[in-house]
């Protein structure tokens, strides 16, 4: 008889990357403008928070950074990217890293945003937002 099939491998461990060298940036959720909040750096792989109001970083995707209708806080069928958070109640956020938040909007098909995505939905505005800017 044939020998048994060998093991099959260990699954790969997906590796978590490290940030970039200049850094990414952290916004103020409810700001129009680019206003910076935190700047993550090589070791911060790690971080899910930033000193602006509601701490825990919210994940927000784009299609594209030219029009506001490809920035998104929500996704029909999935709903808030990081998790609700109801109206004067500390809600529930998702804590998630850069590379978390990353590879969701990498599985919807979008990338980090370029810019915050204010006034979007599921009460992002009170939370700080990961982006894919580099720090200054």
């Amino acid at each position: 008889s044939p020998p048994p099939p060998s093991p099959s491998p260990p699954p790969q461990m997906v590796e978590m990357g490290t940030l970039p060298e200049h850094g990414v940036r952290v916004l103020a959720g409810g700001s129009q403008n680019i206003r910076t909040v935190r700047c993550l750096r090589p070791g911060d792989e790690d971080v899910t928070t930033a000193n602006y109001r509601s701490r825990t970083i919210a994940v927000q995707c784009c299609t594209s950074d030219s029009s506001e209708g490809g920035c998104r806080r929500f996704v029909s069928g999935r709903g808030c990217l990081s998790g609700e958070r109801d109206r004067g109640v500390a809600g529930f956020l998702l804590p998630r890293t850069f590379f978390e938040a990353e590879e969701t909007c990498a599985q919807l098909g979008m990338m980090l945003c370029a810019r915050s995505c204010a006034g979007t939905g599921c009460q992002y505005n009170r939370h700080p937002v990961y982006t894919r800017l580099p720090c200054a």
